[in-house]
């Protein structure tokens, strides 16, 4: 999805890191479109894109409960996307 999402020939950055808790983070250049933002992760939420079945995000969302960690999105026309996945450390 953030390859889809990117603009071409934009970077796409993935960083993983491991202190309080375990994050990966997905960012791209690609915007949410302002009326998808607090319909990102429903199910059938989907936008501007064709043959779009809108389960991708709700079903990342899925996982990432059922993994116990969260997941959020933040986008913004100078920053442009970033999804962030917060897996909690055990012990």
């Amino acid at each position: 999805n953030a390859l889809e999402a990117s603009p071409r020939k934009e970077t796409i950055s993935i960083q993983l890191t491991d202190e309080k808790e375990c994050t990966i983070t997905i960012q791209n250049q690609g915007i949410v479109p302002r009326d998808m933002r607090s319909t990102f992760f429903e199910k059938y939420a989907t936008s501007g894109k064709r043959g779009g079945t809108g389960l991708g995000t709700y079903s990342a969302k899925l996982i990432s409960d059922t993994l116990g960690s969260h997941i959020s999105m933040d986008s913004s026309e100078e920053k442009g996307t970033t999804i962030k996945i917060i897996f909690p450390k055990n012990g």
